[in-house]
């Protein structure tokens, strides 16, 4: 059996055991990643982040699509990455991470984000910035001082007068 890998079957003008011996290099120097597969939060949350930690002899990049649409790409060295998923309206999402090695091999993981809706009756809100939440504020107040203000000056001229006996 080891004489038929001194041999080189396939023509590829290397002997087989030397092709065999740098398969096996590849696959110990191989891209991994490890992750989680479903994340949950609820719209308006914050603090929702998926890390991946990838490990790779030669680490050159990483990238983060969100449904097929990058969202970020950035040289990568080697350690763990945070995508923080914050942000995201209601609805269900794949956010792909691919990282690439120097050699050009490349390792893609997949996690599906579910983002559910606010419960709470306000949540609406969250949606407002707060300088229009100011202005109608201010307004409200504004209208009513007005309403007080007629309603005292209408009040002291329709006031009966008292008639002495």
């Amino acid at each position: 059996m080891l004489d038929c890998l001194n041999a080189d079957f396939d023509d590829s003008t290397y002997k087989d055991a030397y092709e065999l011996w740098l398969n096996e290099i590849a696959f110990m120097m191989r891209l991994a990643i490890d992750s989680p597969t479903v994340i949950s939060y609820v719209k308006g949350s914050k603090g929702n982040n998926i890390s991946w930690t990838p490990t790779s002899w030669y680490p050159d990049e990483y990238s983060v699509d969100i449904n097929g649409t990058i969202a970020t790409t950035s040289p990568w060295d080697g350690g763990a990455i945070l995508f923080g998923a914050d942000g995201l309206a209601t609805g269900i999402y794949l956010i792909t991470f691919t990282v690439s090695d120097g050699l050009g091999l490349t390792a893609s993981d997949t996690v599906q984000v579910n983002v559910t809706a606010n419960p709470n009756i306000f949540a609406f809100l969250e949606d407002i910035n707060s300088e229009l939440l100011l202005l109608i504020g201010g307004e409200l107040i504004g209208l009513l001082l007005i309403v007080i203000i007629f309603r005292r000056i209408r009040g002291e001229s329709s006031k009966p007068t008292k008639k002495k006996m």
